[in-house]
């Protein structure tokens, strides 16, 4: 290998070593100090190969973060679910199983956090399965 060919790849290695430092402090992983010392792509790698701290503190972060997500994610959904689950109750409490079945079998609108609000309330204002039906039709009116 020509001796220019050699001094090429060496600085190269270098400049990839600093470019993936520089990318790690960018965007603050832990421990990025660490990697400071790392001055060859080969250095890079043996701090962050899988078996390395820097992989399992990634895997947790990431674990983490991904679990926190889903947390969120899941208790909104149940609290939605509940919110459906309990105006269903409401409206057949006070209007009967077919406003039940007329409302959610019929419709093909989603229930957003809005028209939830929006048929609460007519369950409160209206005083007849026939009124409420009317209101909301298929979905909810603008009140």
């Amino acid at each position: 290998m020509p001796r220019s060919y050699g001094g090429f790849c060496e600085t190269l290695d270098r400049a990839l070593a600093a470019r993936v430092r520089l990318l790690a402090m960018d965007l603050q992983w832990p421990r990025t100090r660490h990697l400071e010392s790392a001055r060859t792509m080969k250095e890079v790698m043996e701090m962050i190969k899988p078996t390395g701290h820097w992989a399992s503190y990634w895997y947790e972060d990431g674990e983490e973060k991904g679990r926190s997500q889903g947390i969120e994610v899941g208790r909104s959904q149940g609290i939605e679910e509940g919110r459906v689950m309990l105006l269903r109750q409401q409206i057949n409490r006070k209007f009967g199983a077919g406003a039940v079945r007329e409302l959610f079998e019929t419709s093909d609108l989603p229930l957003d956090s809005a028209r939830i609000d929006a048929l609460a309330n007519a369950v409160i204002d209206c005083e007849s399965a026939e009124e409420f039906l009317a209101r909301v039709g298929n979905g909810v009116a603008a009140e």
